[in-house]
């Protein structure tokens, strides 16, 4: 099992505060199908390709017509094609198909991160949202990705944020790579990715604590509605990575009531 690598705003809702540890194994996207079709799988294989599967009359679907890169074959994203080779592009290619069924949603990646041959192999797996409520998640390879990296979000697989405002008090960091190492705090707003906390380049092998002190007297914090990234890229090789963030989440009746107080 991948260690978990995105922190959920529903669990967290009152302002208690969950502490997030992701060691090593970093989910790249999560894919999960709802559509009308009984049965629905993913796999990934040697190269990192993504073969959706679907079918209505057994257990062993079929490759399906609608999951693939612009100017693929049916049932394949080629991620090393130039249509599908960023992570962006991947999720793009899904969520085209979203009226059929397929969904994708980015977890520890950036848009522009390299989808070829970034992710670990994994057999023929189930992804119908009836029995993988939480969509299934895709883990990133560190010998090839060279990234690592947790989001803090108010989506799920079921319904989007709702103007929830999420917050970090705290990230510790320890990665083993060569080349540069550099941790960089996100604000994700759709397909807008902007840089909103950017310490100085982490050391190999060397734990690093980035909190208030770092930042000012108030934790970092999403605009309402929008997604955190805590995401960690190496130059040359990562072949290791330990992470954890502390966070927590404020919603919109919380918001209104700390101003009503405040006037």
């Amino acid at each position: 099992m991948p260690a978990m690598t995105q922190i959920r705003q529903d669990a967290i809702l009152g302002g208690s505060v969950i502490t997030l540890k992701a060691t090593d194994l970093a989910v790249g996207l999560l894919i999960w199908y709802d559509g009308p079709l009984t049965y629905a799988t993913i796999q990934v294989n040697a190269g990192g390709d993504i073969l959706g599967l679907a079918d209505d009359t057994d257990t062993t679907p079929v490759l399906a017509a609608v999951f693939k890169e612009v100017g693929g074959s049916a049932g394949t994203i080629d991620v090393s094609d130039a249509n599908g080779n960023t992570f962006g592009e991947v999720e793009d290619a899904i969520n085209h198909f979203e009226a059929a069924g397929w969904h994708a949603k980015l977890q520890g990646v950036l848009r522009s991160t390299s989808s070829n041959d970034a992710l670990l192999v994994v057999g023929v797996t189930d992804c119908h949202k009836d029995r993988v409520p939480g969509g299934l998640a895709l883990v990133l390879d560190s010998d090839t990705a060279k990234v690592h990296g947790i989001r803090i979000t108010g989506d799920t697989v079921s319904e989007t944020n709702r103007g929830v405002v999420n917050l970090i008090s705290r990230i510790v960091v320890t990665p083993t790579g060569t080349g540069a190492l550099q941790m960089v705090v996100y604000n994700i707003s759709g397909t807008t990715e902007t840089a909103i906390y950017t310490p100085a380049a982490e050391s190999t092998g060397v734990e690093s604590v980035h909190n208030a002190a770092d930042w000012g007297d108030k934790p970092i914090r999403s605009i309402p509605g929008d997604d955190l990234l805590v995401h960690l890229t190496a130059a040359t090789s990562l072949s290791a990575c330990t992470m954890t963030v502390s966070s927590t989440s404020v919603g919109q009746a919380m918001r209104q009531k700390l101003r009503s107080l405040r006037q």
